[in-house]
């Protein structure tokens, strides 16, 4: 086994994994090429979304009642939407669902949990290879020891490949600048 431990600069995106093209110049993901990706809660994390509330982003015109059935469908448990990706920051997780059947998606937002939220996405490959996997984990936020002004965020993703694991460790501060340098920290196993 082998372990290398590195960082990287963001660019002004977060991490985003998706079950289908993404337009690499707006980080945006092509609908029509997009699979179902399986979302599994861990044990203990069943009851996550009942605690955490998002903010959800869609026309509510085409779509009334989304705001109703909206945890049934995080949890996966209504067939006419799912889950296309999941973008990962410091301090969210943007979920992208889709419903093909009236042409539709919507966005589902957790910004700054008061506590974690963890899941694992299964996402199948349009090309006969087998699913990728990568365990989401948005940890609740923090206040600093010293100033208790300062909350400190803090997320994570593990990718799971043949041969090993890479886990990404996304971190920021309440006081940086929103738009200052952001860097991802890197753990890679390989046997």
């Amino acid at each position: 086994m082998r372990v290398l431990r590195y960082e990287l600069k963001l660019s002004e995106f977060g991490y985003m994994i998706a079950s289908g093209n993404i337009v690499t110049t707006d980080n945006v993901v092509e609908l029509q090429t997009t699979l179902p990706i399986k979302v599994i809660m861990p044990e203990g994390y069943e009851d996550q979304f009942d605690i955490a509330v998002p903010e959800l982003i869609y026309d509510e015109e085409k779509i009334p009642n989304f705001r109703d059935y909206y945890h049934e469908i995080l949890l996966d448990k209504n067939p006419d939407w799912y889950l296309y990706s999941c973008e990962v920051t410091a301090r969210s997780l943007a979920l992208g669902y889709c419903n093909r059947k009236i042409d539709k998606d919507v966005s589902v937002i957790f910004e700054e949990v008061s506590q974690s939220i963890k899941f694992r996405l299964v996402v199948q490959r349009q090309n006969n290879k087998p699913d990728s996997i990568y365990d989401v984990y948005l940890l609740a936020v923090s206040n600093d020891l010293e100033n208790p002004k300062i909350k400190h965020y803090e997320a994570r993703v593990t990718e799971y490949f043949t041969d090993g694991r890479r886990q990404l460790t996304f971190t920021d501060e309440s006081h940086r600048d929103p738009i200052s340098d952001k860097f991802v920290y890197i753990d890679e196993y390989v046997d």
